[in-house]
């Protein structure tokens, strides 16, 4: 009986990826609120009854997809000492590079559509409130909660930009490279990236 639940949660998240894909897809050549579950079952080439097993609607889908890039960017993030912030800093890029690493395919679609910049601007703010609760138990502490707010917008916010500029280049610099020079970057400034850290 388990063996056979378990091939069935399978099955389902199987056919739930298949949809999200499909979703992301469509969302790199069409507006989002021009996207109908039709037009997903269709790319998806399954029938509407079978994307409604799962889902009430085209924003439920958004909705799911949004909060998996949340989860796996807010998980980069856990299991660090805040107090240890600074002497982690290269962990965490690492950590935050695995995160996109492993979901690369939902960053690609992410970063690349017009449609999607309310998702990154969630997931700015996301990493944004991650970041000032770690300063604020830091040396940093001692500052007003105003100006570690601006600091860890800077960080959350560059950092966003930095990958969206990687997933819509030519990609000659490996993803690492870049995730290891915005490390150095928090820790040291720019003075470091040009040191051969992005060659």
């Amino acid at each position: 009986m388990a063996e056979t639940q378990k091939r069935k949660d399978r099955r389902v998240e199987r056919t739930k990826r298949t949809i999200k894909r499909a979703f992301l897809k469509l969302l790199l050549t069409k507006d989002y609120n021009r996207i109908t579950v039709k037009d997903i079952a269709t790319e998806a080439d399954v029938d509407r009854k079978t994307i409604y097993n799962y889902y009430r609607g085209v924003y439920e889908i958004r909705e799911e997809i949004e909060n998996n890039a949340i989860k796996a960017i807010e998980d980069a993030f856990s299991g660090f000492d805040s107090k240890n912030m600074f002497v982690q800093t290269r962990q965490i890029f690492e950590a935050l590079h695995g995160a996109v690493s492993k979901h690369s395919e939902l960053f690609d679609y992410l970063f690349k559509s017009e449609s999607n910049s309310k998702i990154i601007f969630r997931i700015v703010q996301d990493i944004q409130t991650a970041v000032s609760k770690m300063l604020s138990q830091t040396t940093l502490s001692h500052l007003p909660m105003e100006k570690i707010d601006f600091i860890s917008s800077f960080y959350a916010a560059g950092t966003m930009n930095i990958y969206y500029q990687w997933f819509n280049s030519d990609r000659h610099i490996p993803l690492e490279v870049i995730s290891a020079g915005l490390g150095k970057a928090v820790l040291n400034g720019i003075a470091p990236l040009s040191e051969n850290t992005l060659k």
